[in-house]
């Protein structure tokens, strides 16, 4: 389970965002630890993520890589952020 929560589950079982940091699993996509899509595949994507002050940061594309969604929260602001798996 991911350090935020006990109560959250972190969809990708490892974080994107971390201490407003883009993380080693997104640095190294291709690891598998990222999902199925790793990095070189443009897919829609959602992210949320939560900034110092509290408030919610959420990300969502049509053509996205996962490095592209994670710049996407650290730009919006997350200290911490997740990824969420769309179902066609």
């Amino acid at each position: 389970m991911c350090p935020l929560r006990r109560s959250l589950r972190c969809q990708n079982l490892v974080l994107l965002v971390d201490n407003g940091q883009v993380t080693d699993a997104v640095r190294h996509a291709d690891s598998g630890e990222f999902g199925k899509t790793g990095d070189t595949t443009y897919v829609w994507r959602s992210g949320i993520g939560i900034r110092a002050d509290g408030n919610i940061v959420t990300v969502h594309g049509n053509a996205l890589s996962g490095k592209t969604l994670t710049e996407l929260l650290v730009r919006g602001g997350a200290g911490t952020g997740d990824a969420a798996r769309h179902q066609a």
